[in-house]
């Protein structure tokens, strides 16, 4: 044990860097196919008499920003009913999942993987595929499911065997994730709020809060929150920083010349943060009227899928 310590002073200490990643879903959903894009964007597709029985796992590295080397251990889950026993044995938190879902078929059992998801991985950050496989193509509306479970943290549709851009925005993200969370040691509370700062000593020591779920779907504001008696929880920090959004001015209704806006001067938007001029995205307080700078964030990043997909 002395010399373990005297090994830290003199070489320091330094991150494991590797990570647990489940690639999940019904049959022929794709998830093989995902795993083999992921590892190489010019891999051939599974052949249509090819299904995963039982749990393959496989080994997929990257470099970090840091230029490290980033080693994933990639489970790719058998998808029939048989193996749905072995998901409390697999299915583990601090891990990040992807749930790949058949673009073809309208019910792709949402409900039962992300509850499962939820119930066994705690925490663990979830990313979801829809796979648009033939000309039949499904949408599902995500927007419920991104409110309702707080841990989606990415979703995207594309067809694994044309799509090579869609593909390496997908691996980028998933990148991302997994050195975010593992590496840098982040801890997400999505879906809560703040409700004590503690202090010793004119010193901040932690934070305690709630979970909220939203009374309103789709409307991710302070005043639509509501907290969830049970689920208290604290955090040990020495440093609090207060993200708040503010409302719109007066000039935005100057440089937003030919944009449609309201009384408010509240830019209007679609769904995919598309204003009424093609091609011109907005997101963040201009939209929802001031809310969070995490919100402004999160909006910014779902505006830059929305121009990936009116690019490509």
């Amino acid at each position: 044990m002395v010399r373990y310590f005297e090994d830290i002073d003199e070489f320091g200490e330094d991150f494991l860097y590797e990570a647990k990643l489940l690639i999940v879903g019904e049959p022929g959903a794709g998830k093989t196919s995902l795993y083999r894009k992921l590892v190489n964007e010019n891999a051939e597709l599974p052949k249509k008499d090819e299904t995963t029985r039982g749990i393959d796992i496989h080994e997929y590295h990257f470099k970090t920003a840091q230029k490290k080397d980033f080693r994933i251990n990639l489970w790719d889950f058998g998808g029939q009913v048989i193996m749905y026993f072995a998901h409390q044995f697999f299915l583990t938190a601090n891990s990040l999942y992807i749930l790949v879902t058949d673009g073809r078929q309208e019910n792709s059992n949402f409900k039962y993987w992300l509850h499962v998801i939820d119930l066994l991985g705690k925490d663990s950050k979830i990313i979801v595929v829809q796979n648009e496989v033939g000309n039949r193509v499904h949408r599902t509306n995500l927007n419920d499911y991104v409110s309702r479970f707080k841990n989606i943290v990415f979703t995207k549709s594309l067809n694994l065997d044309k799509n090579l851009p869609r593909i390496r925005s997908l691996r980028k993200k998933v990148e991302e994730e997994i050195n975010l969370a593992h590496t840098l040691n982040i801890i997400f509370k999505a879906g809560s709020q703040v409700t004590e700062v503690m202090a010793k000593e004119n010193q901040i020591t932690g934070l305690k809060g709630k979970e909220i779920e939203w009374i309103e779907p789709n409307k991710f504001i302070p005043a639509n929150a509501k907290q969830i008696n049970g689920t208290d929880f604290s955090l040990n920090v020495d440093l609090v920083v207060q993200a708040i959004g503010t409302k719109p001015g007066e000039e935005i209704k100057k440089f937003a010349f030919g944009l449609k806006t309201d009384e408010k001067g509240i830019i209007a938007v679609k769904n995919n943060y598309e204003t009424n001029i093609p091609g011109v995205f907005a997101g963040g307080d201009v939209v929802n009227g001031g809310a969070t700078v995490v919100q402004a964030v999160g909006d910014g990043k779902k505006a830059a899928e929305s121009i990936d997909s009116y690019l490509c």
